[in-house]
């Protein structure tokens, strides 16, 4: 999977959370919280996001 790819489906799975957690009659924020950490803290998301901040992955112009 690219990195824009593993970004994309960790932004999608952080909105799922969050969305669930500002649904009427939820209140655990500890879980929420959790459960967000261990989306960010994946080494393959890490790994790629410290590619993406390095430049690497970005459109290049071929002559």
């Amino acid at each position: 999977m690219r990195d824009h790819d593993l970004l994309l489906h960790a932004i999608v799975e952080i909105k799922e959370i969050i969305d669930r957690y500002l649904e009427v009659g939820t209140s655990c924020p500890e879980i929420a919280m959790d459960r967000l950490v261990e989306i960010l803290d994946r080494h393959e998301l890490v790994v790629a996001i410290d590619r993406l901040e390095r430049g690497f992955g970005r459109p290049r112009l071929v002559n």
